[in-house]
């Protein structure tokens, strides 16, 4: 179920993310979450590699650890005004999800199928599967310029089968806002895994991971 915080960190607008979007100081903060969130070695290891005398180094996109692709995939989409989402799975589709080596290839595919099939195309999107040992569900982002009725059909048509209209959960199962504060957002996704986020699947599709690479290599330029 969909919590207080859930709601307070995807919809809440705050002074923490400026009207300036500034690259440096949003992945600044981020890690500054991030690294309250963990306080272990690996996350000051990273830190280290990242900031020098207070200078941020950019390495090329394709070595860059996974948590800092994740942080920069999240400030384009804020960027680009996405929603943040919040989505519950059924217990059969988690037990599924449970007994699969990638769960997030299983995933992607049957929820690219159904994008493609109401939308025509797949859009932009990423996602983190959590809790597979209790209540399943996934936090993510995806492009807003989209029907956000269809979207919703989409996603409870994914998680819950095409009877999911007659599911305890089905009111409550799909959380859909503008994504306004990205480093709070990643910060709460990954407060409950280790910092190498080796022990939880993600996803982030082609379309996203190609926009926000190019963007990247802009920052590169200009640093």
């Amino acid at each position: 179920m969909l919590n207080s915080e859930d709601n307070a960190l995807m919809g809440k607008k705050d002074n923490i993310f400026p009207n300036e979007n500034n690259q440096n100081s949003f992945i600044n903060r981020l890690f500054n979450y991030l690294y309250r969130y963990h306080q272990n070695e690996g996350a000051l290891v990273y830190l280290n590699n990242i900031y020098y005398n207070n200078i941020i180094k950019y390495p090329r996109w394709k070595d860059l650890h996974k948590i800092g692709k994740l942080a920069y995939v999240f400030w384009y989409a804020a960027e680009q005004q996405f929603y943040a989402i919040t989505c519950l799975f059924s217990l059969e589709l988690t037990k599924k999800l449970k007994k699969e080596r990638f769960p997030e290839d299983y995933l992607r595919r049957k929820l690219n199928t159904n994008l493609k099939k109401d939308f025509g195309y797949i859009p932009q999107y990423c996602f983190i599967i959590e809790d597979l040992n209790k209540n399943g569900h996934l936090h993510g982002i995806i492009e807003n310029n989209i029907d956000l009725k269809k979207l919703r059909h989409v996603l409870k048509y994914t998680f819950f089968g095409k009877n999911y209209r007659n599911s305890s959960v089905n009111n409550f199962s799909i959380k859909i806002e503008i994504l306004h504060t990205p480093e709070k957002w990643l910060a709460y996704i990954l407060k409950r895994n280790s910092f190498e986020i080796k022990i939880f699947p993600v996803y982030i599709s082609q379309k996203l991971t190609r926009a926000s690479s190019l963007n990247y290599q802009l920052l590169q330029q200009k640093g």
